[in-house]
């Protein structure tokens, strides 16, 4: 057996950072070679659910599509992604932009049961 302390590696930040799979749409991680510069990608991303200035530690995996959307949605809602030095405001920012995941979170689980549901006939 070749021991590769690399991978070794790899794999526990792997584990200490969570799920290989989007917590969303339910892809799994893969790396992707990006052809122009000839780098590589991973496809899932670290989303802060709160934005980062509010709650740098809350973080859940998505692919970059689902990571889109859900940024998406905290703009929409109009919650700033820029450090709020009033805590009752910046508390309110929180608490919005829990809601506006909770409600992307809830309607993802249905759309994952459904496609269960689906493949099950």
């Amino acid at each position: 057996m070749d021991h590769n302390p690399i991978r070794t590696a790899v794999r526990r930040m792997r584990r200490a950072e969570g799920t290989d799979v989007c917590c969303f749409c339910g892809r799994k991680d893969r790396v992707t070679r990006i052809q122009a510069s000839g780098r590589f990608r991973r496809q899932l991303e670290r989303h802060h659910v709160v934005g980062r200035k509010h709650d740098s530690e809350l973080i859940i995996q998505v692919c970059r599509h689902c990571h889109d959307l859900l940024t998406e949605g905290l703009l929409r809602e109009g919650i700033s992604m820029l450090f709020e030095p009033n805590r009752v405001t910046r508390a309110a920012n929180i608490l919005k932009a829990q809601a506006a995941f909770l409600e992307e979170f809830a309607n993802a689980q249905r759309r994952l049961a459904d496609t269960l549901q689906k493949e099950k006939k």
